[in-house]
This record gives C-alpha cells, sequence and structure tokens, in this order.
C-alpha cells in the first residue's frame, strides 16, 4: 500500500519488533520517501523478537527529508550502538529540526544513548523527552556538556529528576516546559536547575508543573537567576506544605543554609522570599520583565496575602489606569478543597484583590481548579 499509495508528508508507524521497520525501509521504493518530512516510529518489543530466519539489523535507515522525528520505544533492552545512538546515523540527527523521545517503560534507564544522539543534533529547535520514573544519565564519552545551539523550545515530560539539564548548554533557549512525576518515598519536587544563567540565558517562557510542592528558596534562587522571563506558570509547585519545615530560609538569595539567630520573618514561601530580596538594601528587581504570572492548583488553605503583597510591591503606588510594572495578567486557581482565608490578604474578599490590581491596569483572573476526569482505556484495545 505504502509502494504504491499516494506521497505521503507525515508518516507514523508502529512495529511489533524493530526489524519490521527495517524491512520497510528496504522494500519500500526510495522515491515514495522523499516529500517526507515528519516521521514517528513506536516499537513495542526489542531485538530479542525477530522475524524467523533473519538476522537482526541496529540500523534504521531514516529518509534524507525527514526534519521531524519521534521515537517511542516500549522495552528495556539497549538500542543502538557505537557511531549510531539510537540506530541512526548521525547524519540523520543533523538534519532534525524537531525530535521527540518517549520510553513507556520506567525501567529503561540508557539515557547515554540519548544524550549521544543529541551530540549532533546541531540544527534542533524543538526537543521533547518523555521518560518516566528515575533514570541515570551516565555520560562518558567525548563533548560533555552536549551543546544544542539552535534549541528553542525544550519539554521533559514525566519527569522525576534533573540530571539531564546538567548535560545541555541551550544558549538560544526560550521556552522551558517540565512536567513532573511523583518519585516513590519523595516528599517533595526536587528539581534544581544548575547554572541557569550559564546554560540557558535568554529563556523567557517558564513552565512548571509538579506533583509535589518544590523547595521555595531553591525555587525563588532559579527565578532570580533568569531576568529575562516574559512568562512563568507555577503549578502545583507553591504549596503551604513547607510552613512547618524545621528549616528557616535565609533571606540571602545566593545562601541556603538553615538562618542563624532568626534575625528576621521565617521565610517559607517562594513569593515572601522574592519580596523580601527586592526590599532589602535596595535590590534590583527580581523578574523585571515578566508579563504574565499563572499560579495554579494553590491548596485551599495557602497564605495568599504572600501573591498580594509581592505583586502590590511589583505595581508600586496606585495610579488609575497606569501600571508601573511590566506585570500585565496574573492567572490564580486554587484547588477545590474549600475557599482560602480571605482576611490573610489585607483584602476584604477576592473581588477586592481582584478589583484593586485591575485598577493599576492588571488582569486578574482567580477561579478554583478544574479537574478534569481521569482518562480511560479504550474498551477494546487493539493493535494493527
Amino acid at each position: 500500500m505504502l509502494s504504491e499509495g499516494p506521497v505521503l508528508d507525515h508518516l507514523s508507524l508502529e512495529c511489533q519488533v524493530p526489524l519490521c521497520f527495517i524491512k520497510l525501509c528496504e522494500q519500500l521504493h526510495p522515491s515514495k520517501w522523499n516529500p517526507i518530512r515528519s516521521l514517528a516510529i513506536r516499537i513495542y518489543e526489542g531485538w530479542s523478537g525477530v522475524i524467523e530466519g533473519e538476522v537482526p539489523s541496529t540500523s534504521f535507515d531514516i529518509p534524507p527529508t525527514v526534519t521531524s522525528l519521534e521515537i517511542n520505544l516500549g522495552f528495556v533492552s539497549d538500542f543502538g550502538r557505537p557511531g549510531r545512538p539510537l540506530c541512526i546515523s548521525p547524519s540523520a540527527y543533523a538534519r532534525l529540526k524537531s525530535f521527540s523521545f518517549h520510553a513507556t517503560t520506567s525501567a529503561w534507564s540508557n539515557g547515554s544513548a540519548l544524550l549521544q544522539a543529541l551530540q549532533y543534533c546541531t540544527s534542533l529547535e524543538n526537543l521533547t523527552i518523555d521518560k518516566p520514573g528515575r533514570n541515570i544519565w551516565k555520560y562518558d564519552g567525548q563533548g560533555w556538556p552536549v551543546s544544542l545551539p539552535s534549541l528553542r523550545t525544550l519539554r521533559l515530560e514525566r519527569a522525576c529528576e534533573p540530571e539531564i539539564l546538567n548535560y545541555l548548554v541551550m544558549p538560544a533557549l526560550t521556552k522551558l516546559v517540565v512536567r513532573g512525576r511523583q518519585c516513590p518515598e519523595a516528599e517533595d519536587f526536587r528539581w534544581d536547575f544548575p547554572d541557569a544563567e550559564l546554560r540557558y540565558p535568554n529563556l523567557h517562557i517558564l513552565q512548571l508543573y509538579a506533583p509535589l510542592s518544590m523547595n521555595p528558596l531553591k525555587l525563588a534562587t532559579t527565578l532570580k537567576c533568569l531576568p529575562h522571563l516574559t512568562e512563568l506558570t507555577l503549578s502545583g509547585v507553591v504549596s503551604n506544605s513547607h510552613a512547618g519545615d524545621d528549616e528557616d530560609y535565609n533571606g540571602e538569595p545566593e545562601s541556603g543554609h538553615r538562618r542563624e539567630g532568626r534575625m528576621g520573618p521565617l521565610m517559607r514561601d517562594v513569593f515572601q522570599i522574592l519580596h523580601s530580596w527586592e526590599k532589602e538594601r535596595g535590590a534590583s528587581r527580581n523578574l523585571p520583565l515578566l508579563q504574565v504570572l499563572e499560579i495554579l492548583d494553590l491548596p485551599g488553605d495557602y497564605r495568599f496575602s504572600y501573591v498580594c503583597d509581592y505583586i502590590a510591591a511589583r505595581l508600586g503606588p496606585e495610579s488609575p489606569g497606569q501600571a508601573s510594572d511590566t506585570l500585565r495578567k496574573l492567572t490564580v486557581t486554587f484547588l477545590p478543597i474549600r475557599l482560602p482565608n480571605s482576611l490573610s490578604c489585607n483584602f476584604r474578599d477576592f473581588k477586592n484583590v481582584h478589583e484593586a490590581f485591575e485598577r493599576r491596569g492588571l488582569s486578574v483572573s482567580i477561579t478554583p481548579s478544574i479537574l478534569e476526569p481521569p482518562k480511560r482505556a479504550p474498551l477494546y484495545p487493539f493493535r494493527l
């Protein structure tokens, strides 16, 4: 059908074993590959599942016109060989503008193969890595760290640990999306963004979707190192879970040790910390270019005055219809457990918060979170 059918721009293939795709490449007339720009490959089983009488190959011939590639692996075994990581030639990686890698099993741990593949992605602009569970990104080859000079968008799906960021330098990156996955025995979302100002100095959009709250001091320190941010989304990241911690966070952005002597108020919230840094010693404004702020899935008993005080300080003295800050849009959602305590906001109720900020030129939305029902599997799953 493929050899005699119409020309294709995109092709999505689901193969039981890798050899199925290899034989398809061999049998198709070369001209049928010519117009293909986007290719998605899903393989369910590893090299152990071979066709009778065939010798397994460890090489995929990606059509030379493909600039968008998606690989989805459903098995654990190693995939690839030296010089051809993930069984694909370096020249094929060099042509890619978009690359998505998905491992459907949490047991897959050959992170070095993916890093070796990224070495050749010198023209890559969009990268998605979807890997559930913990992973050990051991990489002993040359070229560490991996430089992706053209990458503009990075998406980390079902991310449990941040090791991959330790190996990447992305000077052109403008958008980073992290969708976290809770790891066993983890009490919070333990994510760090190492050397953010060096590895992605031009980041404009940061979206963090976490299953658990993040350490507020580490988060505040990271945000302080991203002065070019214009859009920030924190979903599930901000919480009151640190309110009972024994550790008191120091007001100094460069230190994260235990506070000695408790010389000032205890700070256990990211917006409380950012606000304190701006007040002390005439410090320069954090997030000076921020235009859009989304704080999603706050717990119902969160002390909303932290956000109110931070925003009010940014906006400055009230001047009807005129904003003294770059911030233009604020979106807040609360988990529908119970309404937050409006008395902690220094406003009579959330309507007053909305009106007070909008008088200063800020578009505000404060609503309950919308909880989506879990996705149901099809009644009759089948595979062609």
